[in-house]
């Protein structure tokens, strides 16, 4: 391990845990500039070292739906002053540029060399009339007073009455920043101003500022909506990175980057490939580990088509029982002896159908295609297997936090011991949650590492967490008198070794695919 043992002994766990990692949510400091709201993170957690020292520490606030506002006018201020056009067309251009000025800029003046009003709203100057009779409106052609007629900057015209309609309905269907035109084959972004301007209900001008505003949130990388359905939260980071966020209104726990359950050490792109694979080789995986076996001879995978248990394996001919896996010859009248486990005659069977001469002369082409399929599902069933294995126990030890604190108030109600002095039983169910969850994630992790001497660091980094929590773990499940320097002792030291295996983590890069 790259830290010492002395180092271990020097390092105090004092309790820092998700509860206090998202209190940056409600410690915030609010300075006024520009008219606005600056959100400024309180440094008191970094001030006493424990946050800049945990690798899962993130800077992040909830805004209210004031600052939220606030954040955004002022991005839309700023680029208005620098372009000279409406809120709605500045809106437009930072949420199609994810809230760079500068490219903002650089798309708006390309447009206008362009002259592309489908991509980018131009200065705002008065249109022609896109009917050839500037009295009739094109949709429901009913002739209007030209003053009744209402055009877009791409020119397109259109009756009051039939932009409150087709905007209605666009709203409807969930729209908030890409409504386009009504013109056929026209791809002018209608802007927010202009909807605004027609939509006559007031019920749906709120849901149309509703849905823009989410459009905002989600196209601006230093926003992110909390994913549990029904909460509005939404958070914000000075400098994203795909850490870990706690809503503070629903207690959801997410990922900031990509907004799905929290998966550190993986980054974003490695467990979306982890979690497509399960769902991909799911059904295959059950299936090849419940009809298929592997050829004890040559290593083929075998699926069995019909009832008998005589098997010829096609590509080495080996002969040999489906039950036991050992060579038919052997068996005659002593078939049925396959019903009494024998872990010894399996594996000498397998030991000598291997060092047969028939294998010697197959195609080592055909068998390194049949030992490779079957090697690579083994090595992901292994990763799998212990990756759901912790997801287990995490949901498991979820469940028995609520049993600790009824044992603590029993225990305090018969005075053997403080509330204080049993606080460190509820902190290490808390600590035993974290690691659960590292342990967990760290298989998929592990599942994408190149052959090498990092990753035997990693891994023997990774089995030492495991160690330690397993011995946590049944000291919190099974503790009955409180020894609380040895439940402290053995708090620092997952905490130790959870943070190694993190910045250990941080120094790796894993490959797209499996080796």
């Amino acid at each position: 391990m790259a830290e010492s043992q002395d180092d271990e002994e020097d390092y105090y766990y004092d309790g820092f845990e998700e509860d206090s990692l998202d209190s940056s949510c409600n410690d915030v400091e609010r300075v006024a500039t520009d008219n606005a709201t600056s959100l400024v993170i309180s440094a008191s957690q970094s001030a006493s070292g424990d946050g800049a020292a945990d690798p899962e520490f993130f800077e992040y606030v909830c805004l209210t739906e004031k600052e939220l506002q606030e954040v955004l006018e002022r991005c839309v201020q700023r680029l208005c002053d620098r372009l000279a056009v409406t809120r709605g067309s500045a809106k437009y251009l930072l949420i199609a540029s994810s809230w760079n000025d500068d490219l903002a800029v650089s798309n708006y003046n390309a447009s206008l060399s362009t002259n592309n009003s489908s991509d980018l709203p131009r200065r705002e100057r008065k249109t022609s009339l896109s009917s050839s009779d500037p009295a009739v409106c094109c949709v429901c052609l009913m002739r209007s007073g030209a003053l009744e007629l209402e055009p877009f900057l791409c020119g397109h015209t259109f009756c009051a009455d039939c932009w409150n309609a087709y905007f209605e309905a666009q709203v409807a269907e969930g729209k908030g920043y890409n409504i386009l035109c009504m013109e056929t084959d026209c791809a002018a972004v209608i802007t927010e101003d202009f909807v605004h301007g027609h939509l006559r209900s007031a019920a749906t001008r709120l849901k149309y500022r509703k849905q823009y505003t989410r459009d905002c949130i989600d196209s601006h990388p230093q926003m992110r909506h909390c994913p549990s359905y029904g909460c509005s939260s939404v958070f914000f980071a000075a400098a994203p990175d795909s850490k870990r966020v706690v809503c503070p209104h629903c207690r959801a726990t997410f990922c900031f980057a990509c907004g799905s359950e929290y998966h550190l050490p993986c980054d974003c792109r490695t467990i979306r490939q982890w979690w497509k694979k399960a769902m991909e080789d799911s059904e295959t995986m059950s299936y090849m580990s419940s009809f298929t076996k592997d050829c004890p001879q040559c290593d083929s995978s075998i699926e069995k088509s019909g009832g008998c248990n005589h098997m010829i394996c096609r590509m080495c001919a080996y002969e040999f029982c489906w039950v036991c896996l050992g060579a038919w010859k052997e068996h005659g009248n002593a078939y049925y002896e396959c019903n009494k486990f024998s872990a010894k005659k399996i594996q000498t069977a397998v030991a000598a159908g291997s060092s047969s001469p028939a294998v010697a002369g197959m195609k080592n082409e055909a068998v390194g295609r049949a030992s490779s399929g079957r090697m690579a599902l083994n090595k992901y069933l292994f990763y799998f297997t212990r990756y759901k294995n912790h997801e287990q126990s995490l949901h498991l030890e979820e469940n028995l936090m609520g049993k600790i604190d009824q044992r603590v108030e029993k225990k305090v109600q018969n005075r053997e011991g403080s509330l204080i002095d049993w606080q460190c039983l509820i902190e290490a169910g808390r600590l035993l949650l974290k690691c659960r969850r590292t342990l967990q994630y760290t298989y998929a992790f592990a599942y994408y590492l190149q052959d090498g001497p990092d990753r035997m660091l990693f891994e023997h980094l990774q089995a030492d967490l495991e160690s330690t929590i397993e011995n946590l773990s049944f000291s919190v499940e099974r503790v009955d008198k409180l020894d609380l320097a040895a439940l402290q002792a053995q708090m620092r030291s997952a905490e130790f070794r959870r943070r190694a295996l993190f910045r250990d983590a941080a120094k790796l890069t894993v490959s797209p695919t499996p080796n």
